[in-house]
Parts: C-alpha cells; structure tokens; sequence
C-alpha cells in the first residue's frame, strides 16, 4: 500500500476530514491522476463503487484534456 510509505499521511486525512465536513462532500480521495491509485482519503470507510466512479472520472478529464486541451498547436501566419 502506498499509504504506508507518506508520512504525512495522518495530516492527509485530517485535512480532507475537515474537507468533508465542512463541504458536505461525502467522500475525499487525493489520486496519482497516471495510476489512478488514491493516496489519501478521509477517514470514513472507502467504498469501491465510490473509488471505481472516481477512477473513472480521471479517465473523462483525461480524454476531454486531450481533445480540449492545451496541446493545440498554433496556426498564426505571419
């Protein structure tokens, strides 16, 4: 588990604790986006559907950043 190898991670989980209740967000996870593995999250339980729907999402604002995003080369003519 890559949790094990942060040591911040206590920290981690108290500020998306605090994240959650303050937000009304149901559940935090902080992702390594090319892995798609979480390396924090708050401290209630992780559901799978909820990890699943997230990895997921990376996989959407992946695609549409390639499609949308910054790559675009410039076709100015002098």
């Amino acid at each position: 588990m890559i949790q094990k190898l942060i040591p911040q991670l206590p920290t981690l989980e108290n500020l998306l604790n605090i994240l959650c209740s303050n937000s009304g967000i149901e559940k935090a996870f902080i992702f390594d986006v090319v892995s798609k593995i979480y390396i924090a999250t708050d401290s209630s339980p992780v559901d799978m559907q909820s990890y699943e729907l997230c990895s997921d999402m990376i996989d959407v604002v992946i695609d549409i950043s390639c499609i949308y995003g910054y790559g675009f080369t410039n076709t100015k003519k002098n």
